[in-house]
């Protein structure tokens, strides 16, 4: 969550812009928030919600999802277990029902470069794949 405001860092599993699931650390271009957001489509972001984090300097954060065809769950943890977020979709005209991979990558807010002039860097230290 130790971001420059510019910058999004994001994972998701997604099949194409209408069927994902995206899980996004970011300021959204606000120096003083910290921010979680989930989203579940096809509808369009309708069942997204944002997150204000109290964790704003945490490192080792956990973030999983758990993806079936009748629920979403989404979860962030801290390296000693407290969750710092939690989120549940269970309207499963929301929920994706297609074939997709899983994807991270980090993208600047309204293509602006950071604010503190700085390269960024996204650290994954374990990352598993589940298939159900």
């Amino acid at each position: 969550m130790n971001l420059d405001p510019n910058i999004v860092a994001a994972m998701f599993f997604r099949h194409n812009d209408t069927n994902e699931i995206d899980i996004e650390a970011t300021k959204w271009g606000w120096v003083y928030s910290d921010r979680l957001s989930y989203s579940v489509q096809p509808n369009a972001y309708q069942s997204s919600i944002t997150y204000d984090s109290p964790y704003q300097y945490a490192t080792n954060v956990t973030y999983m999802f758990d993806w079936d065809p009748t629920y979403v769950h989404f979860t962030a943890k801290l390296s000693n277990g407290t969750v710092i977020s939690d989120w549940n979709c269970t309207d499963r005209t929301s929920i994706p029902h297609v074939e997709g991979g899983v994807a991270m990558q980090m993208w600047l807010m309204n293509h602006l470069a950071p604010k503190n002039g700085k390269n960024a860097e996204m650290v994954l230290s374990d990352f598993s794949y589940i298939p159900s």
